[in-house]
């Protein structure tokens, strides 16, 4: 009896010895996990040298029902309302990207690792050429920033929080980015929004890039009312057709209030000088 109670101490003692060392070991890998990552900052900067609207089968699912959401996409591809929008867009995006009408730029904040970093920032702005040379644009020149792109105090108003990078992907959600629709000059802020893309492990540029999101009803209006092409008459018809085109609930009360919209991107870097006056 007092030899079976004794192993039984034992067997306890030892079971309590092994849970505890599995428990500091445990710690011990938590506390390695959460050790301070002291590579230095790279903080890189890009700019999109290429920017196309994607079809309406390819984009981000926004809605999570494993369905693409496209449905900017969708109305180029109308018959009827397509060409009332000027046909084909991305002829008319790679047009205000070499002109330096759109310029979107990528501003890493937090960055220490092109091929692994896991909390990174990214700051969208959009980039105005200030020296005018537009050959350069895409060969690391500087740019400032316009002013549409900063808060009151001189934040990036759109932004990427806690994106990451893993194998050189990089991945981010719950962002925003303002592009602009430079057929009717105006800003449209896409909410809601995605980005993904291959970063080089130099840096030297980004590839299968693709940023998407939401634009609001609201914006979606005041494009078609600073659109010279579309007359008030037509107007009214385009809204009430891209009212019933909303696709996404951006502000989460179970009506569909957003259009969506997604693009294909690749990127390379650029300077930009954020202490320059904004345009």
């Amino acid at each position: 009896m007092k030899s079976s109670l004794f192993h039984q101490i034992i067997f306890f003692g030892s079971f309590l010895h092994l849970n505890f060392s599995v428990g500091c070991a445990e710690k011990e890998v938590q506390k390695l996990q959460e050790i301070e990552d002291l590579r230095p900052l790279i903080e890189p900067e890009f700019v999109m040298n290429e920017v196309v609207l994607l079809n309406s089968e390819e984009g981000f699912d926004l809605t999570g029902d494993g369905v693409p959401n496209n449905g900017l996409a969708h109305l180029f591809e109308d018959p009827m309302v397509g060409p009332a929008l000027g046909g084909d867009p991305n002829e008319y995006i790679a047009k205000t990207v070499r002109r330096a009408e759109m310029l979107i730029l990528l501003d890493f904040k937090n960055f220490q690792g092109y091929e692994n970093d896991k909390s990174i920032d990214i700051d969208i702005l959009l980039g105005h050429d200030f020296d005018g040379e537009r050959s350069n644009n895409f060969e690391g020149s500087e740019m400032s920033v316009t002013c549409s792109s900063l808060t009151t105090e001189g934040f990036a108003e759109s932004q990427f929080f806690d994106a990451e990078v893993k194998d050189g992907y990089l991945s981010g959600s719950d962002g925003s980015f303002r592009f602009l629709v430079s057929f009717s000059n105006t800003e449209v802020l896409l909410q809601n929004a995605k980005i993904v893309g291959t970063m080089n492990p130099q840096g030297t540029n980004i590839i299968n890039g693709m940023i998407g999101g939401a634009v609001s009803f609201d914006d979606l209006e005041e494009v078609v009312e600073n659109d010279p092409e579309i007359g008030p008459s037509f107007g009214v018809l385009m809204l009430t057709f891209l009212e019933n085109q909303l696709d996404t609930d951006l502000d989460g009360d179970g009506e569909l209030d957003a259009l969506s919209a997604s693009f294909a991107f690749e990127a390379v870097p650029v300077t930009i000088d954020r202490e320059r006056a904004c345009e």
